[in-house]
């Protein structure tokens, strides 16, 4: 379980989050990645390996998911294996 702050997600009362369920782990993902205002924000609420594996299903603009694939390229390796 993680809870989000208010900056990071303010559209429901629950900011609560299981990261084992895969619908509540890209709904917090897409929040964080979409609202984070700091390195630390996205440092303390994702986990390489979860990211790695959600990549593929998050809902993303095109400027975050492009800036995030030429950071970490093998981001783009995995969206490509998911839409595949």
């Amino acid at each position: 379980m993680v809870e989000l702050p208010r900056h990071l997600f303010w559209s429901a009362l629950d900011h609560k989050f299981n990261l084992d369920a895969r619908y509540d782990a890209l709904a917090a993902y897409q929040s964080v990645l979409n609202n984070a205002r700091s390195d630390d924000d996205l440092s303390r609420y994702l986990n390489p390996a979860l990211l790695q594996d959600l990549w593929g299903d998050l809902i993303l603009p095109a400027r975050i998911r492009q800036a995030w694939e030429a950071a970490h390229p093998e981001l783009a390796t995995r969206a490509s294996i998911s839409a595949a």
